[in-house]
């Protein structure tokens, strides 16, 4: 099943962001309904993190998901961000 386009959008200007800024903040509305702001990249990622992603896309924005895997900065790991809830990106 292919995305609705504005998913699709949404992906790619999520992704253009974290390709080019070290820092991403990233606000969105959790499953809980509450709203929480993410401190993300897809740059600064630990070499030990980076081995982990071999044959994942972490991009994914030509897959079937309304996801996007990011580096939290605060926690220290992947997290996957779904798209449908963003409310912000700066």
């Amino acid at each position: 099943m292919t995305q609705p386009d504005h998913i699709v959008t949404k992906k790619k200007l999520l992704r253009r962001f974290l390709e080019n800024s070290p820092l991403v903040k990233i606000k969105f509305r959790k499953k809980d309904g509450s709203v929480r702001v993410m401190n993300a990249t897809a740059n600064a990622i630990p070499a030990e993190e980076i081995k982990k992603l071999k044959g994942v896309n972490p991009s994914n924005v030509d897959d079937d998901t309304p996801y996007v895997n990011v580096w939290d900065l605060d926690i220290g790991g992947w997290r996957k961000v779904n798209v449908t809830t963003l409310l912000d990106i700066r």
